[in-house]
């Protein structure tokens, strides 16, 4: 009965252990462009640095805003050369104050803009970086869309053509087809295999690109099937307007 028990949890183990397997060996979920470029955004080494500097100027602003910190000042009157004594003379006195400057006018306040200002052309940068690095991502990604759907086309094509190449063989093979019918599926199966080469060549240029920017991982994951639904682009008298 023991024997029979631990059998029967070695299979339940190894029953497990494949679920889990199988589960790590899943196919990863396709990257999708707004997952692109979001995962190029928060990554960008550029727009930390940008943020951080913005962040550190905005900081700083507050403090240029701000008095200086009082000085603690202390000293000592008429005190005995010859021996240093604070009781020996009744005229020793000992003087503790607090020093405290005052900047004349404005200065704090156009100090503190000043700084604030370099804030704000930080946070522009930012700005302006992230629209690039999403164009740049975006144009990536759809070439390699592009390319990825013709791999896709000429492994069908050229499906199509083994079929026709096999009966074209079967039918010379019974004295009803001729040799040409034979050749000419060769040639489009050889002009496929061409094809196939350089768009592999394309794809794996635009993954090494599109690595820059999300990441090895991320580059590897096979695309979305679907293109991402974008909303119309505004008439052009406005975008007249807008220049």
């Amino acid at each position: 009965m023991l024997g029979e028990g631990i059998t029967k949890v070695c299979f339940i183990l190894c029953i497990l252990s494949f679920g889990v397997c199988k589960t790590l060996m899943a196919e990863p979920t396709p990257l999708t462009l707004p997952e692109a470029e979001q995962i190029t955004i928060m990554i960008a080494p550029e727009l930390k640095q940008l943020q951080a500097t913005s962040e550190a100027f905005a900081q700083q602003a507050i403090a240029d805003g701000q008095l200086p910190d009082p000085k603690l000042m202390t000293g000592a009157i008429n005190v005995p050369v010859n021996s240093f004594s604070f009781t020996q003379d009744d005229m020793t006195m000992v003087e503790i104050g607090v020093q405290q400057s005052f900047p004349p006018g404005d200065t704090l306040a156009i100090k503190s803009k000043q700084t604030l200002e370099k804030s704000n052309a930080e946070k522009r940068k930012a700005e302006d970086q992230t629209v690039l690095l999403v164009r740049i991502v975006r144009e990536i990604w759809l070439n390699l869309y592009y390319w990825t759907q013709s791999a896709h086309v000429v492994q069908e094509n050229r499906a199509l053509y083994r079929q026709l190449l096999k009966a074209a063989e079967s039918m010379n093979s019974v004295g009803k087809g001729t040799l040409s019918d034979i050749t000419q599926a060769q040639l489009e199966l050889s002009r496929l295999d061409d094809q196939e080469i350089q768009i592999q060549q394309q794809i794996d240029v635009l993954r090494a690109q599109l690595a820059r920017y999300v990441g090895q991982a991320h580059a590897k994951r096979p695309l979305s099937n679907s293109l991402p639904q974008w909303s119309s682009p505004p008439p052009f008298n406005t975008l007249e307007t807008c220049l």
